[in-house]
């Protein structure tokens, strides 16, 4: 990429830190060992420019992430400014600690609480029930593919005999104080195996700030030994319809498929 515009001579800070526990070793039990349990990790930072005409501070930016046992995954960021506002000019060069409205002032927040379940197969081939954990960078990637489109690929796992996700988004945005910009949305997919050939997965979104569902897609598969037959339904929505496919599973020929689309837009006015 090219040079950033203007003349910057900047320094900047950062901060990480991870607090975690033990567990007491067990004096009467020889086989006893100490435990870490990570609680929380912490990371924050700021930059100063030296040259900027004005507000040389940028702002502090906090994020964090923890694993609640097994089933639960919170990660979240924040951002503060340290520079007063003013009605219809914006940021002014004017820290609030020296206007008496405290040290700074939070711009944004971003939460996300994930969880993921799922049964699976044991090296037996008998099925039992586990829990699956997944990064925070899976987990955001996960929900962006239930909101980013309705005919997002999604391959069926016949491996699998039932899995579960819940994802909750929560964020806020405040640049202009007086001004809050609120989204709440939770993503859920429930996928599970009929049989051993037949799969069945629901995928949706329902928006609390608008008190609706959003996306919400129903998709039946079927292992046809080389093909596979897909069938997803899109019951409400701009892009409510079906897609019939039937294609080959080997990658080499995957553009070898036939597709039956009907789709019915609804135009809003």
């Amino acid at each position: 990429g090219g040079a950033s515009a203007g003349e910057s001579q900047s320094i900047s800070f950062s901060v990480a830190n991870v607090f975690e526990m033990k567990t007491q070793v067990d004096p009467t039990d020889t086989t006893s060992k100490e435990k870490k349990i990570r609680l929380l990790n912490l990371t924050a930072g700021l930059s100063y420019n030296f040259v900027a005409d004005s507000m040389k501070l940028s702002n502090l930016f906090v994020s964090y992430r923890t694993q609640v046992g097994k089933l639960f995954s919170f990660s979240g960021s924040s951002s503060f400014t340290f520079y007063d506002y003013a009605e219809g000019v914006g940021p002014v060069n004017k820290f609030l600690i020296d206007q008496g409205k405290g040290l700074f002032r939070m711009t944004s927040l971003n939460l996300s609480i994930s969880t993921n379940l799922a049964g699976s197969k044991s090296k037996d081939g008998v099925k039992k029930d586990s829990t699956k954990q997944k990064d925070a960078l899976s987990l955001i990637q996960e929900s962006n593919v239930i909101t980013r489109g309705l005919y997002a690929e999604r391959k069926a796992d016949f491996s699998i005999p039932w899995n579960v996700s819940l994802n909750f988004n929560y964020s806020i945005s405040r640049f202009d104080p007086s001004v809050s910009n609120v989204r709440a949305n939770m993503n859920a997919n429930v996928n599970f195996n009929l049989t051993r050939n037949w799969n069945i997965s629901f995928t949706g979104s329902y928006d609390f700030v608008r008190k609706k569902i959003v996306v919400p897609q129903i998709r039946i598969s079927r292992d046809l030994h080389a093909w596979i037959l897909n069938f997803m339904w899109n019951p409400i929505g701009t892009y409510r319809g079906y897609r019939l496919e039937i294609k080959v599973k080997a990658p080499q020929l995957s553009d070898l498929k036939l597709t039956k689309r009907s789709e019915e837009r609804r135009v809003g006015k």
